[in-house]
């Protein structure tokens, strides 16, 4: 499958060591990750680079950003740290694409997790509490549900 995947970036990056995980297991698994800048810091250094010779940072990440979830099957997104980017793609991927969202968080990150998204009842919408020892048990059955 094709997945967009979202995390934190302007937010925050401090779930960046399980943003990598994700990507290596959803790979692992034959997935091909459209978002990769989101992931790799050296990725995200050229992508801004480019983001900043456009004229318009923003609307360039946006634009790019929404090409890449058209392209997109499912979008996986690491939801510990809030970010009003990450969850404005979530529901774009859900509410306008209508493909699958499968929402992460760490079990122990502070805070509360968002009711927006966690409290979501829509079928598009599935939210998941990982640890260390289980992040890959669950990203391989949230996937498998999507399979059917």
């Amino acid at each position: 499958m094709k997945i967009y995947f979202a995390a934190a970036v302007t937010g925050g990056r401090d779930y960046e060591d399980y943003n990598k995980d994700i990507a290596k297991i959803l790979t692992g698994l034959g997935h091909n990750i459209l978002s990769e800048h989101v992931v790799g810091f050296e990725l995200q250094k050229v992508f801004r680079k480019k983001a900043e010779a456009s004229g318009n940072f923003s609307k360039y990440i946006s634009s790019h950003n929404k090409k890449l979830m058209d392209r997109a099957d499912v979008i996986v997104a690491e939801c510990s740290q809030g970010s009003l980017g990450t969850g404005f793609e979530i529901c774009y991927c859900a509410y306008v694409r209508k493909i699958p969202a499968i929402c992460l968080r760490h079990e122990k990150a502070p805070g509360k997790a968002s009711s927006t998204i966690f409290g979501d009842s829509s079928r598009l919408i599935k939210s998941y509490f990982y640890n260390d020892k289980n992040l890959e048990e669950v990203l391989t059955k949230a996937i498998g549900k999507i399979k059917g």
